[in-house]
């Protein structure tokens, strides 16, 4: 009982913003943008995002996600499912992801196609200091290997995102005010 009361404690006075969200479609390719402002340290942004053990406790839309053997050079592999709708279009999403982190504030996943639902995907996380809070950049390049509705396609992802990565960012907000890691931190679905 002691850790439940910060987390609902934080979760009203979250801080988390998301400072912008662009979405633009290039032939099949959807190209995405983000940046948010969070009320924590950066290593703490960091270590959430590399936590793929029990990154699935930030967003109730991944219900699996965790490390998986490595490549054959080493590399680190992650395993995620997404159980995601976009307005009436549900569908559960399989990735395997290479993650390398090219400089100490970044991190890149790079899916591995025969692997995932996804026929290009490159994810990039840039954490950088913004005082005592962490500005958080993000960039995705994906070209899924299932139908999205041309459409809709682009706002659907941009609304979808925006819900997504506040979601996420207060998330780790409640981690931190609570004091607790991420593997404690308890698993909220949307009914």
């Amino acid at each position: 009982m002691k850790a439940v009361l910060p987390l609902l404690f934080s979760m009203s006075l979250s801080a988390a913003e998301i400072q912008f969200i662009e979405v633009e479609v290039r032939g099949n390719r959807y190209h995405i943008q983000a940046e948010s402002l969070i009320e924590v340290p950066p290593q703490i942004v960091l270590e959430a995002l590399l936590d793929y053990n029990n990154f699935h406790r930030l967003s109730d839309d991944f219900s699996s996600t965790h490390y998986i053997s490595p490549a054959a050079d080493g590399t680190p592999l992650a395993y995620s499912q997404l159980d995601g709708c976009i307005l009436i279009f549900c569908t559960v999403l399989e990735k395997v992801e290479r993650i390398t982190r090219p400089s100490e504030n970044e991190i890149v996943a790079i899916a591995i196609p025969e692997r995932s639902d996804f026929i290009y995907s490159r994810g990039r996380w840039v954490v950088k200091s913004a005082g005592e809070n962490t500005r958080l950049y993000y960039e995705l390049e994906m070209e899924p290997d299932f139908w999205i509705p041309p459409v809709i396609g682009a706002w659907a992802i941009k609304s979808k995102l925006n819900s997504a990565a506040l979601y996420m960012s207060r998330r780790i907000e409640e981690m931190w005010a609570a004091g607790i890691p991420l593997s404690e931190l308890t698993v909220q679905r949307s009914e």
